[in-house]
């Protein structure tokens, strides 16, 4: 019983600051320099993911030493895209080995740009995220 009561409580918390996050959001307009996390419209790759995981597919190149290790996992490189689309910022928030983590900032470098995100009928700068995964055949 204490075990639910702590567990509402601390749902309660979170629902009253999340709710004074978006009540501060509707009285204020996006400001230039401001990065979101949250936004009414995301970014959107040209062709949506399907193309976005195309491009990928078709541009990740394994590294050499990698390969010869056997070396496999899950990079996440985290971003931000600006109010033109463009892909700023990218740095290994998670990250395997040097090798990888390096061609999946490169890879990430290559990508054209997003159409931006929006809030209140505004190009805003959003923050992403992207795993790329690396596995041998």
């Amino acid at each position: 019983m204490k075990q639910i009561v702590v567990n509402l409580l601390i749902l309660l918390s979170f629902q009253t600051l999340f709710g004074q996050i978006i009540n501060n959001e509707k009285d204020s307009k996006p400001k230039d320099d401001e990065i979101f996390i949250i936004v009414e419209k995301l970014p959107e790759f040209p062709g949506g993911m399907d193309s976005l995981s195309s491009f990928i597919r078709n541009n990740l190149e394994y590294p050499e030493t990698a390969k010869k290790d056997s070396i496999e996992g899950r990079v996440i490189i985290t971003y931000v895209i600006d109010t033109n689309g463009r892909i700023t910022n990218p740095i290994v928030a998670k990250g395997v080995r040097e090798d990888l983590d390096q061609a999946a900032l490169e890879l990430v470098k290559k990508i054209p740009a997003w159409s931006p995100g929006v809030q209140k009928g505004k190009n805003v700068a959003v923050k992403q995220a992207l795993p790329i995964r690396f596995r041998l055949k």
